[in-house]
């Protein structure tokens, strides 16, 4: 399964995503219309989601997270599963913010922060933002602006008032420590990005964005930090996990495949038997006293 574009898809359509733009930063109000139970996205600018009403599940590295009413989470750029609860819409607001943006606002406003020795603690992808009666307040005061879109200068404003409210929140550390290493970083860390998203589906150009770099620069900057090309490493860390779950767990090789990153089982059948000199149905029956 493709992972698509989620921030291109909502630029590209307005009419299903109420939306507002300014300063390089999208925002978006709109009911879910996920029709797949379970879906990859990923996206090239960090997110805040806050949700309305309704309920959704967002996956990643084997974690999960609830997006219910009242709940806000931030996630860095990557790729997720997104998980639809049958029968029941998701009304939400996101806003998808670039690493630059946030390298601007922590430089200018580090002085007022709460940073410290923990704030360098590496943390999940998605983290649980707690939120006060203030900032409850701004996410329904802002839904009046996707009917009547004030000036950028005043949306920024608006905006900068959000985050500066989630960032100067003690108990938001997790956050802090996300964009303290994103400030640190003229451009995020390749050997993090992939580690991160190597069991998605994505093209090397969906890898070279989420990692802000040019397709050249991606291949570039790669061979040198790790000696080979990213088609080969990509179908080695695949495979390795593929071979794990075939022998440690009982999950289908359907789904074996798809959540190690293959787009359809005839070719990760295929380059598994390259590797392992057995198919996959072979290799499972090999090292069924494992499981």
């Amino acid at each position: 399964m493709k992972s698509d574009n989620f921030y291109e898809i909502v630029k590209a359509h307005p009419e299903k995503f109420r939306q507002l733009s300014c300063k390089g930063l999208l925002f978006a109000h709109y009911n879910c219309p996920q029709v797949e139970l379970i879906k990859e996205y990923y996206s090239q600018c960090n997110f805040i989601s806050y949700t309305f009403s309704g309920k959704k599940r967002i996956h990643k590295s084997g974690k999960s997270w609830f997006l219910e009413s009242e709940v806000a989470v931030f996630a860095r750029k990557g790729a997720y599963v997104f998980e639809k609860i049958e029968n029941v819409e998701h009304c939400v607001m996101i806003f998808f913010i670039p690493d630059s943006y946030l390298q601007k606002i922590v430089k200018e406003y580090r002085s007022q922060l709460p940073f410290s020795n923990e704030s360098k603690t590496p943390v999940d992808s998605v983290v649980r933002l707690e939120l006060s009666a203030t900032t409850k307040v701004f996410f329904e005061s802002m839904i009046s602006y996707f009917d009547n879109p004030p000036g950028e200068d005043i949306l920024e404003l608006k905006f900068k008032e959000l985050l500066l409210n989630l960032i100067t929140n003690q108990r938001n550390k997790e956050l802090l420590s996300i964009l303290d290493n994103i400030q640190s970083n003229e451009r995020p860390s390749l050997r993090q990005v992939m580690e991160d998203n190597y069991l998605y589906n994505l093209t090397l150009e969906d890898l070279a964005k989420i990692s802000l770099r040019s397709l050249p620069t991606f291949k570039r900057d790669f061979t040198a930090e790790f000696h080979t090309t990213p088609g080969k490493w990509l179908l080695k860390k695949r495979l390795e996990n593929a071979n794990l779950l075939l022998h440690s767990t009982p999950k289908r090789v359907s789904d074996i495949a798809f959540e190690s990153g293959f787009e359809n089982i005839t070719h990760f059948s295929r380059v598994f038997k390259d590797q392992y000199g057995m198919s996959p149905v072979q290799y499972r029956k090999e090292h069924l006293s494992e499981i």
